[in-house]
């Protein structure tokens, strides 16, 4: 898990195909999946969502963590939803 803000309650997982070595999916976590887990594989879409399609040279999580600090992890919730393909609610 890498953590995105200070109160450690968002997380982001990176998962690889082994195979090829390249990164295959990815997962939004909410208190390390105790409570929502959000599965999504399109980098690209979520950047661009997140309006950084132009950050070549930064990580996924550093983009994720400035947006939370610029807006609310609500919103970067909102944001990545369109591009989820699974989600998992835990009680």
């Amino acid at each position: 898990y890498i953590q995105l803000d200070k109160d450690a309650y968002w997380y982001l997982s990176i998962f690889f195909i082994c195979d090829s070595g390249r990164f295959d999916m990815y997962s939004l976590d909410y208190e390390g999946a105790c409570d929502s887990h959000y599965e999504f594989k399109d980098e690209a879409a979520v950047r661009r969502a997140l309006g950084a399609e132009n950050l070549t040279d930064m990580f996924l999580d550093e983009i994720m963590t400035q947006y939370i600090l610029a807006n609310s992890p609500g919103r970067l919730e909102a944001a990545i939803m369109p591009y989820v393909t699974a989600q998992f609610h835990y009680d």
